[in-house]
């Protein structure tokens, strides 16, 4: 055999690892990034959290529950999840949302963020695997990919009156 030259096995194995490597570091680069869509998510819920209940301490609830969507949404907002002047609620089908819920237990106030993110693949794949039918029944493919993310904080006293 000729110096620089390389065997069939040589190949082969080259040929049946790269694609191997190839697909490690796509899902690692895909599992980074949704660690940091959940600590951005997770961000957003705290903030909520915590505003919710130092408002539920001072004034009304609606109040609190406006000031504490306004808080979420800015950090949904600075983090770049979502784009800005998004309204709440489950978004159509290829777009990027967010719900929000409160909830409060006398002692602790919790928020809850859901992001939804867009399944490229909503479309295309039952297409495919239905051979091309259209069909008018739901899809058993989601639209959505959601991530669920929850803080607490606990309730701030009220200031006693001040004589």
């Amino acid at each position: 055999m000729l110096r620089g030259e390389c065997g069939f096995t040589q190949a082969a194995s080259f040929a049946l690892l790269l694609p191997l490597f190839l697909v490690l570091f796509c899902l690692g680069v895909l599992w980074l990034h949704l660690a940091t869509v959940k600590s951005s998510l997770d961000m957003a819920a705290r903030e909520g959290a915590r505003v919710y209940g130092i408002r539920l301490g001072q004034g009304d609830e609606q109040c609190a529950r406006w000031e504490a969507e306004a808080a979420a949404r800015r950090v949904l907002e600075g983090t770049k999840l979502l784009p800005p002047g998004f309204s709440w609620g489950k978004p159509p089908a290829g777009q990027r949302g967010a719900e929000v819920n409160f909830s409060d237990d006398r002692t602790w106030a919790r928020c809850t963020v859901r992001l939804y993110l867009p399944n490229p693949l909503a479309v295309r794949v039952p297409k495919v695997l239905s051979f091309g039918r259209e069909s008018s029944a739901p899809s058993w493919w989601p639209e959505h990919f959601t991530l669920t993310a929850t803080g607490a904080a606990k309730h701030e006293p009220k200031e006693p009156p001040r004589n």
